[in-house]
């Protein structure tokens, strides 16, 4: 099953601050580093994919600089399997900055906000640049619902020309804990150098470097021996042109299901 509505809306969020002098007679530092995020939204609530009575959530990301303040950004999620982007600019306050990020997962209504997950990360920046790929997990109908946010560094494909590289996220069943297996075939012949054991739930999985020429390319998820679920990842498939993808195995009105994203 492929979803051709799930995309990646890139929103232009500057954040940023203007700076004087710091009494000292020192000129005050105003190199900037640029953070980047794509959010993927999996929060479940029992609904299809564009069901307008879908429960918008928030992904709020927060930094709190020593001289400009806090900085934030907003990310929209109107819809289930919903993607967006945004990023954060932000002034070195020291050299080599570390900065210590807090991220909330958030329902929003009538102007007012219910926090459902919140995660505190440090991350290094380097030459200027940051980027994180952020999950919000969760399942709105279970007793008592359970939401959680998972960050990441998107990872950095090895794949050459005519080929793609496939990253495995799985939250189809978000209360398992044990490891799952990954079997790629082309054409129903099984590529064994490309297949993946013991890969964690709720994280990104290792590269796929797949064969774009292949006309027939199966992702097969397996738990001791018991399929999860089969992902047509074909190239000629998938209806952007990109080279980085990861596959989601989400539940949808109760069926596991799995669909190629395409990453920033």
């Amino acid at each position: 099953m492929k979803i051709k509505l799930l995309s990646v809306l890139t929103s232009s969020l500057l954040l940023s601050a203007c700076g004087g002098s710091d009494g000292g007679g020192e000129e005050p530092n105003n190199d900037v580093n640029t953070l980047s995020f794509q959010v993927i939204n999996l929060v479940d609530q029992g609904l299809g994919i564009n069901d307008p009575i879908y429960k918008s959530l928030e992904v709020e990301i927060e930094y709190s600089h020593p001289v400009d303040g806090e900085l934030d950004t907003e990310i929209e999620l109107p819809n289930y399997l919903f993607g967006d982007s945004s990023f954060l600019s932000i002034r070195d306050s020291e050299e080599s900055p570390l900065y210590v990020l807090e991220y909330y997962l958030e329902y929003e209504e009538d102007d007012d906000e219910t926090e459902l997950a919140k995660v505190t990360q440090s991350l290094q920046v380097e030459s200027r640049t940051g980027k994180q790929l952020i999950f919000a997990i969760g399942d709105s109908k279970s007793v008592p619902p359970v939401y959680e946010l998972a960050v990441d560094k998107p990872p950095t494909s090895t794949a050459s020309t005519n080929e793609y590289s496939v990253y495995v996220f799985n939250a189809a069943d978000i209360a398992e804990i044990q490891p799952y297996d990954i079997k790629v075939t082309y054409s129903g012949a099984e590529q064994v150098g490309l297949g993946k054991t013991g890969v964690v739930v709720k994280a990104i999985s290792a590269e796929l470097v797949l064969d774009q020429s292949q006309s027939d390319i199966e992702i097969n998820l397996s738990r001791s021996g018991s399929d999860i679920v089969t992902c047509d990842a074909s190239y000629g498939g998938l209806n952007t042109a990109s080279n980085q993808w990861v596959a989601l195995v989400t539940p949808i009105l109760g069926a596991v299901t799995c669909d190629l994203l395409p990453l920033n």
